[in-house]
Order: structure tokens, then sequence, then C-alpha cells
């Protein structure tokens, strides 16, 4: 009997270990009050308010989709708000993910959206579905991006990208940590002043 409770209560300190840096809150909202709580994070640019979406795609049993682990796809807010698919060129070259491992089946993906040079992990558990990623030094679930970008016909260039998220140990906001981006270069913040 006493064993039988030892074992229960390695069980639940376990389980409470797992997830106390996660709080299990999949609600995301835009600046529209939108709300899915499917969604893991999105991305907005600043020449419209067309959003890149990215939730999580499970299978019937309730697990990732191993050949579709995340669905990507626009709101056309500038338009009616209507869903959109993202084209194969948006996705090879910004929006789509160049690189998916699969780390515990049905549970953990690491994932690489085309435009960010940083691996962001795609996990569900118990119902709970986040991202995380590093931003500003700190684990964190990833919310929003936001990207300035510069049209010049018929190219757009990414300038900068701002993250913001949650760290997942003191579950304070990270308001943003800036990336520039300038000749496949990348900078952190403190490397080089803003624009």
């Amino acid at each position: 009997m006493f064993l039988y409770i030892k074992l229960i209560l390695v069980i639940m300190l376990f389980s409470t270990n797992l997830y106390a840096g996660m709080q299990c809150d999949n609600r995301t909202y835009l600046h529209r009050d939108v709300y899915d709580a499917k969604n893991l994070f999105y991305i907005e640019k600043n020449d419209n308010a067309n959003t890149t979406f990215y939730d999580i795609n499970l299978d019937a049993n309730g697990l990732i989709d191993s050949k579709k682990p995340v669905d990507i796809y626009w709101k056309l807010f500038d338009e009616d708000g209507r869903r959109d698919e993202v084209s194969f060129v948006a996705k090879k070259l910004a929006f789509g993910l160049s690189e998916v491992k699969e780390i515990v089946p049905g549970k953990h993906y690491s994932v690489r959206v085309a435009s960010m040079d940083r691996n962001i992990e795609v996990k569900h558990y118990d119902n709970c579905s986040w991202a995380e990623m590093v931003i500003d030094g700190k684990s964190s679930r990833i919310e929003r991006v936001m990207l300035k970008i510069k049209k010049s016909i018929p190219f757009v260039s990414l300038i900068y990208m701002d993250l913001y998220g949650t760290d997942l140990a003191t579950k304070e906001k990270i308001n943003s940590e800036r990336w520039y981006h300038d000749e496949d270069i990348r900078y952190k913040n403190k490397d080089k002043p803003p624009l």
C-alpha cells in the first residue's frame, strides 16, 4: 500500500513539473477579436491587416497529424475576414514550413518557418496545444510575429521581425525581440539600432 501511494505521489510530482512552465490557455486574440482554440501563433505584416495563422492540425485520434502537423492559412482582414490558402510561392519563400521534424510521435514536432532562422517546438499534451521558441534568451510560448517589410516591385524585402510571447517560467509577457534582416544576415536588436 505504501509503495502504491509513493508511486502515485511521484507521478503527480512529475506531471506537475512537466507542465509547470506551461499554462494551458489556447486562446489567441487578434486585434480584431478573432478567437480560435487551435491557433498556435500568427504573423502580421506592416503593409496590410491580412494575417497568416499557424494552427495545430490534429488527426481523428487527437494526435498531431504526422503528414501536416501545422495548418497554415491567411485571414483576409483587409477584405471580409475570410480564410484563404497561402500560395505555393508564399509558402516557399516566407510563410511555409521549411523544416519539420518529429520529436515525439503525435505529441511534439520541431518546425521552422521559411522566413525565420529558428526552430519552433509545436507541442500537444493533455488536449493542450502550444508553440515554444526562445525569445530574448528565454524559453517562451510564441504568440505573435510582426514583420516590417518593404515593397519594391516585383520583390518584397524583410527589414525586421518583432517576436512576442510569454515566458514559460515566469508567465510574464515578452513584448518584443527585434531581429533585423539585411542581405541574409540577421542582427539581434542589441547589434543594430532601429531604423
